[in-house]
């Protein structure tokens, strides 16, 4: 899908020691700045798999260091709802 970079944010444990679900984020490209330095992306709404997705503002720092680069089909196979918004 052209206009779209995705990124996994990554897991992190929740107070009961369990990994939390796979989220995505679609960043536009090219990026698309907010004032403060934060990129314009598309992501899940709540942490819970398959969420309702929003416009939202990402930092630099939290891409480069809770988050990683995926394909398209990986995202599509973590995050259909997201999918569904875009198509």
């Amino acid at each position: 899908m052209k206009g779209f970079r995705f990124y996994e944010e990554l897991y992190f444990k929740n107070r009961k020691g369990e990994n939390s679900q796979d989220n995505i984020i679609a960043l536009f490209v090219p990026e698309q700045r907010c004032p403060d330095g934060s990129y314009e992306c598309l992501a899940s709404l709540f942490s819970t798999p398959n969420s309702i997705v929003c416009n939202m503002a990402v930092s630099p720092g939290y891409l480069e260091t809770d988050a990683r680069w995926v394909s398209e089909a990986k995202a599509r196979s973590i995050h259909p709802k997201l999918f569904e918004y875009l198509d």
